[in-house]
Protein backbone atom coordinates (compact mmCIF):
# COMPACT_ATOMS: atom_id res chain seq x y z
CA UNK A 1 0.00 0.00 0.00
CA UNK A 2 2.47 2.53 -1.27
CA UNK A 3 -0.17 5.26 -1.56
CA UNK A 4 -1.11 4.81 2.10
CA UNK A 5 2.55 4.89 3.08
CA UNK A 6 3.07 8.16 1.24
CA UNK A 7 -0.02 9.67 2.84
CA UNK A 8 1.16 8.64 6.30
CA UNK A 9 4.72 9.93 5.92
CA UNK A 10 4.30 13.10 3.88
CA UNK A 11 2.15 15.90 5.32
CA UNK A 12 1.71 17.50 1.88
CA UNK A 13 0.41 14.27 0.35
CA UNK A 14 -1.74 13.51 3.40
CA UNK A 15 -3.34 16.95 3.31
CA UNK A 16 -3.96 16.71 -0.43
CA UNK A 17 -5.11 13.10 -0.80
CA UNK A 18 -6.41 12.26 2.68
CA UNK A 19 -8.09 15.38 4.00
CA UNK A 20 -9.29 15.36 7.60
CA UNK A 21 -12.97 15.73 6.59
CA UNK A 22 -12.73 12.53 4.50
CA UNK A 23 -10.70 10.47 6.97
CA UNK A 24 -13.55 8.51 8.58
CA UNK A 25 -15.19 7.76 5.22
CA UNK A 26 -11.85 6.67 3.76
CA UNK A 27 -11.22 4.39 6.75
CA UNK A 28 -14.63 2.74 6.34
CA UNK A 29 -14.17 2.22 2.59
CA UNK A 30 -10.60 1.05 3.07
CA UNK A 31 -11.85 -1.66 5.44
CA UNK A 32 -14.35 -2.73 2.73
CA UNK A 33 -11.57 -2.73 0.15
CA UNK A 34 -9.27 -4.86 2.31
CA UNK A 35 -12.01 -7.31 3.34
CA UNK A 36 -13.85 -7.69 0.03
CA UNK A 37 -12.31 -6.20 -3.08
CA UNK A 38 -8.61 -6.92 -2.52
CA UNK A 39 -9.00 -10.67 -1.77
CA UNK A 40 -11.22 -11.12 -4.83
CA UNK A 41 -8.76 -9.28 -7.05
CA UNK A 42 -5.82 -11.28 -5.70
CA UNK A 43 -7.59 -14.56 -6.36
CA UNK A 44 -8.54 -13.45 -9.85
CA UNK A 45 -5.06 -12.13 -10.63
CA UNK A 46 -3.60 -15.48 -9.59
CA UNK A 47 -6.05 -17.36 -11.82
CA UNK A 48 -5.36 -15.14 -14.82
CA UNK A 49 -1.58 -15.29 -14.51
CA UNK A 50 -1.60 -19.08 -14.05
CA UNK A 51 -3.80 -19.42 -17.12
CA UNK A 52 -1.52 -17.18 -19.18
CA UNK A 53 1.53 -19.21 -18.14
CA UNK A 54 -0.02 -22.50 -19.26
CA UNK A 55 -1.22 -22.15 -22.82
CA UNK A 56 -2.67 -25.69 -22.94
CA UNK A 57 -5.33 -25.00 -20.32
CA UNK A 58 -8.70 -26.60 -20.93
CA UNK A 59 -11.61 -24.49 -22.15
CA UNK A 60 -13.44 -25.06 -18.87
CA UNK A 61 -10.75 -23.11 -17.03
CA UNK A 62 -11.07 -20.25 -19.50
CA UNK A 63 -14.81 -20.26 -18.97
CA UNK A 64 -14.39 -20.29 -15.18
CA UNK A 65 -11.96 -17.37 -15.29
CA UNK A 66 -14.26 -15.40 -17.59
CA UNK A 67 -17.22 -16.02 -15.27
CA UNK A 68 -15.18 -14.88 -12.28
CA UNK A 69 -14.05 -11.74 -14.10
CA UNK A 70 -17.62 -10.92 -15.12
CA UNK A 71 -18.85 -11.52 -11.57
CA UNK A 72 -16.15 -9.36 -10.04
CA UNK A 73 -16.65 -6.53 -12.47
CA UNK A 74 -20.44 -6.66 -12.29
CA UNK A 75 -20.65 -6.83 -8.50
CA UNK A 76 -17.89 -4.44 -7.45
CA UNK A 77 -18.46 -1.86 -10.13
CA UNK A 78 -22.16 -1.84 -9.26
CA UNK A 79 -21.31 -1.29 -5.59
CA UNK A 80 -18.89 1.51 -6.46
CA UNK A 81 -21.32 3.16 -8.91
CA UNK A 82 -24.09 3.10 -6.30
CA UNK A 83 -21.70 4.68 -3.85
CA UNK A 84 -20.82 7.45 -6.29
CA UNK A 85 -24.47 8.09 -7.13
CA UNK A 86 -25.43 8.25 -3.46
CA UNK A 87 -22.66 10.71 -2.64
CA UNK A 88 -23.34 12.83 -5.74
CA UNK A 89 -19.59 13.19 -6.10
CA UNK A 90 -17.12 11.95 -8.70
CA UNK A 91 -15.01 10.53 -5.85
CA UNK A 92 -15.67 7.75 -3.35
CA UNK A 93 -14.97 9.51 -0.07
CA UNK A 94 -15.86 13.13 -0.56
CA UNK A 95 -15.54 15.98 -2.97
CA UNK A 96 -11.84 15.51 -3.67
CA UNK A 97 -9.61 12.75 -4.97
CA UNK A 98 -8.30 10.62 -2.09
CA UNK A 99 -5.79 7.82 -1.69
CA UNK A 100 -8.76 5.44 -1.62
CA UNK A 101 -9.84 6.46 -5.14
CA UNK A 102 -6.30 5.92 -6.41
CA UNK A 103 -6.01 2.56 -4.67
CA UNK A 104 -9.29 1.17 -6.01
CA UNK A 105 -8.59 2.50 -9.49
CA UNK A 106 -5.20 0.76 -9.54
CA UNK A 107 -6.71 -2.49 -8.29
CA UNK A 108 -9.48 -2.66 -10.88
CA UNK A 109 -7.41 -1.36 -13.78
CA UNK A 110 -4.80 -4.04 -13.01
CA UNK A 111 -7.45 -6.74 -13.51
CA UNK A 112 -8.60 -5.14 -16.76
CA UNK A 113 -5.04 -4.95 -18.07
CA UNK A 114 -4.46 -8.61 -17.28
CA UNK A 115 -7.58 -9.60 -19.20
CA UNK A 116 -6.53 -7.81 -22.39
CA UNK A 117 -5.53 -10.11 -25.19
Amino acid sequence: MFVGFLASTSPKIRDRFLPQESQSECDKLLAWYEARLRPSCLRLTSSITKFKQISTTANTQVSDINKEIEGLIKYYLTVLEQRLEASKSPFLAGKNLTTLDILIYCELSGILVLTEK
